[in-house]
């Protein structure tokens, strides 16, 4: 059987989730408990769970911090399942950047929404012990299983954007997915896709070919060197080699890239132009090839289908208005401000505008903008993609600008989309936020349910709370409660005919019965025992 762990400082919590699910008809043995976050480290040291479920707000270490310290001493299991006491964007940002399985509101879960994210975690587990099981061959074999790959282009797709904070970062992450850096020199190679005139393809039948080609490359490269092959869209991908020098470089350029073009032409009826990139000799310095790769591709032709970096390339420096505006950028996806984000985009391409020669900065700075927001906006992608629909390669036809005009019009559409995206976003959040809201009070009716209570309870000032319920709908907090009150005293009064004024007070949570009888009149016209007579009367 699996282990579960279930980590909340309410007892009361750790209670209800035990008698929620028949635990052993799952295959799950219900393990432990723990308060706070560094009893959930101890308990997991311990008992070795491989789920564990966490509320993300705890005394001493929170759920996301115990999630971190795991990841990075354990892997991939335990899974982690996060509880918290209402929906919050920013948490759930986070909860991914740690890879977190499911992310569930206490005051909206129900046995069937805990059942469907522990069946989904024991997929997940079943797919992750069979992943380790065959981790050891599949660094260079290419038989990588497809969730694991997925994480691999992600973790690539990063280098060559140098988005890692530092070099023990991109070190801990690549140790993770089985990605092995042995010293040395490094090289990068991109790759285009090139169909034959005459030849048509719509999307699908492009990225289908380009999985293909893509692993077709990576195993003809890994009879010559060791190598990693990454889908950077449906027309491109990159060959990271992990071995460079010159000596290799002029090797992959005699003789390794003639046969991947052999091969992917004798398979798919396509070619494959390649640039080569300079050799540098750190996992963190990848990013250079990379660009490298990337300038030296405008060379590309029929005439010149493999082409290197000139010598003389360089990186150029960030100048520290970009530094500071990239910063804006990500403080402003964390708030989900659309006219904020929109006014950084305008700044980005007012600059550049005005320094129309950086095509190789403004594309950088697109790039990061593009892994951002997808990364950072919920289902970005996929959104953002669809308002990019009309574009070869959806969002990422940047990789397909050639000009600094054409990178700035790219960046406006962006622009156009996080607009529109984010309304739709923010609408949704705050409506979430306030169905919360609404079946707190309906859960906890017989509470006196104060403003300040209620905002306490979901991370709110009470002005916040208080403004953002009256823009939802014709009534505010105070006047929901008082009804809902209301409500729930009729069906009282209707199922017991003896209950006194002033118990059905006492129950709902008024201070008196006299205020009790007051406001009950005020909404209904009567007062609750003239209610009651009415009712009985028929």
């Amino acid at each position: 059987m699996m282990k579960l762990l279930a980590v909340d400082d309410e007892m009361l919590v750790l209670v209800g989730l035990k008698s929620m699910l028949d635990w052993k008809s799952l295959g799950i043995e219900y393990a432990g408990t723990a308060h706070n976050g560094q009893q959930a480290l101890e308990q997991i040291e311990q008992i070795k769970p491989e789920i564990v479920l966490i509320d993300i707000n705890m005394p001493v270490k929170n759920g996301l911090e115990v999630a971190k310290e795991c990841r990075e001493k354990y892997g991939k299991l335990p899974v982690f399942i996060f509880l918290t006491s209402y929906e919050e964007f920013s948490f759930a940002q986070e909860a991914v950047s740690v890879q977190a399985l499911d992310y569930l509101v206490k005051i909206s879960l129900t046995p069937e929404k805990l059942e469907k994210s522990i069946r989904k975690a024991i997929d997940q587990i079943n797919e992750i012990k069979k992943t380790l099981a065959g981790t050891e061959n599949t660094a260079t074999n290419g038989n990588t299983a497809q969730d694991v790959s997925v994480y691999r282009d992600r973790f690539f797709i990063r280098l060559f954007n140098n988005y890692f904070e530092n070099a023990e970062q991109s070190a801990a992450a690549a140790e993770e997915l089985g990605i092995k850096f042995a010293p040395g020199k490094y090289l990068v190679v991109l790759c285009k896709i090139v169909s034959r005139s005459g030849r048509e393809m719509n999307g699908s039948q492009y990225a289908k070919l380009s999985d293909s080609a893509v692993q077709i490359a990576e195993e003809t490269v890994n009879r010559f060197f060791p190598c990693y092959a990454v889908a950077v869209d449906v027309h491109n991908f990159a060959l990271v080699i992990m071995k460079g020098g010159k000596d290799v470089r002029r090797a992959v350029m005699a003789d390794v890239l003639p046969k991947v073009q052999e091969v992917v032409f004798s398979y798919f009826s396509v070619d494959v132009f390649c640039a080569v990139g300079l050799p540098v000799e750190k996992p963190s310095e990848i990013c250079n090839s990379y660009y490298s790769a990337y300038l030296a591709s405008e060379s590309n032709d029929e005439e010149n289908p493999i082409v290197s970096a000139d010598d003389k390339y360089d990186v150029p420096e960030q100048s520290s208005f970009i530094s500071k505006k990239r910063d804006d950028f990500i403080q402003a996806l964390e708030n989900l401000n659309p006219d904020r984000i929109h006014a950084i985009i305008d700044d980005f391409v007012s600059y550049y505008s005005q320094h129309i020669a950086e095509r190789f900065g403004a594309m950088d700075c697109a790039c990061f903008m593009l892994y951002a927001s997808c990364t950072m906006i919920p289902d970005g992608e996929k959104k953002l993609d669809s308002l990019f629909g009309q574009d070869s390669g959806g969002i990422k036809s940047i990789y397909q600008m050639r000009t600094t005009k054409e990178i700035l019009n790219w960046m406006n559409k962006l622009a156009a989309g996080i607009d529109e995206t984010l309304a739709e976003k923010r609408i949704t959040y705050k409506d979430r936020i306030i169905d919360s809201v609404k079946e707190y009070i309906r859960i906890n009716i017989t509470r006196r349910l104060t403003l300040n209570e209620v905002s306490d309870v979901f991370g709110f000032t009470p002005n916040y709370l208080s403004q953002m319920f009256a823009k939802s709908g014709d009534i505010g907090f105070v006047e929901y409660v008082t009804a809902q009150k209301v409500a729930a005293a009729e069906k009282l009064l209707e199922a017991d005919a003896n209950i006194r004024i002033y118990e059905l007070a006492e129950r709902l949570g008024f201070e008196s019965a006299f205020y009790f009888s007051t406001v009950f009149k005020k909404v209904k016209g009567c007062s609750p025992s003239e209610y009651r007579e009415k009712f009985l009367q028929g």
